[in-house]
């Protein structure tokens, strides 16, 4: 497919030890990517003004993703933190 064409690269296997919200983000870097080399590759501006848009929409999403998975690790030690506290 060339880079005017719509279509979407297999879902990469998710790294052994990896978190889903991780691999979450790291699937949504590779699209941002992907999306930029679409855009480097289009000859039409509109469409390379659509793979850019997609790819900083990709980007986001990672970014909230990361954001997510910290917070909820934070969430999480704080919860074991207080149930030990609880146990004593």
């Amino acid at each position: 497919m060339g880079a005017d064409e719509v279509g979407a690269p297999s879902q990469p296997a998710p790294p052994p030890g990896s978190s889903p919200t991780n691999t979450t983000a790291l699937f949504y870097r590779d699209r941002a990517r992907q999306a930029e080399a679409d855009a480097n590759a289009a000859t039409l501006d509109n469409v390379r003004t659509r793979w850019m848009r997609a790819a900083k929409a990709w980007d986001e999403m990672a970014t909230r993703a990361e954001k997510t998975a910290e917070r909820r690790s934070v969430n999480e030690e704080a919860k074991m933190i207080a149930e030990m506290m609880a146990d004593d």
